[in-house]
Order: C-alpha cells, then structure tokens, then sequence
C-alpha cells in the first residue's frame, strides 16, 4: 500500500486531510478512555502533556480549532465540554449476551 500512495500536490485536499486529522486528534485526546485513570494515577498537568504531546501530537499544533467548533453538540450550558463518553456504537438492536453474560448469537 505504502508503494502505491502518491504526494497529495493539490493544496485543498493537503488542507482537507490536516483538518481531518486536526479534528480526529482533538477528539481522542479529549475523550479518550484512559483520560480519567492517567489524572487519577500522574495529575491533571501530566495527564494533559503526556496526552497532547505524546499520544496525539499534532492536537495542538495542526489547527487553530478547538473540540467544539468541530463537535459542538458536546457544549454544556456553561460553555465547557461534556464529560461523558459517546455511546455511538454502542446499541443493539438486541444484545448479542444474555442476561448472564453468556454470547447468544451464532457465528
């Protein structure tokens, strides 16, 4: 795959992937799942460099957007972002377990 990518010379669709690699980097840093155990275990200032500079880098430097101009359906009545995590995904029309926890579907 790797030999047959070609350089994007066109400066609109350069812009239209950095923004989308803007947006998905300022969405998994802000709700990544391991956010909440890396502030109990390091602080809020580690947990916010190590996430930021390390594991999404680019979250700060490849746009001047913040997460709610990309998602503003997480914006709460005082203007900060809702904490809770996105269900998207996440329903089923029925479970595929039973009410013991046992896989109930056939593969």
């Amino acid at each position: 795959m790797m030999e047959n990518a070609e350089i994007a010379s066109n400066s609109e669709e350069v812009q239209r992937n950095q923004r989308a690699q803007h947006r998905y980097l300022l969405w998994r840093a802000t709700k990544d799942p391991g956010r909440p155990l890396l502030h109990r275990l390091f602080g809020e200032a580690w947990c916010e460099m190590y996430i930021k500079d390390f594991l999404f880098n680019g979250a700060t430097t490849l746009g001047t957007e913040t997460f709610l101009d990309y998602f503003p359906e997480y914006r709460c009545a005082d203007g900060s972002i809702n904490k809770e995590r996105s269900i998207v995904g996440k329903s089923y029309v029925k479970r595929p377990w039973d009410e013991h926890g046992n896989f109930t579907m056939a593969i």
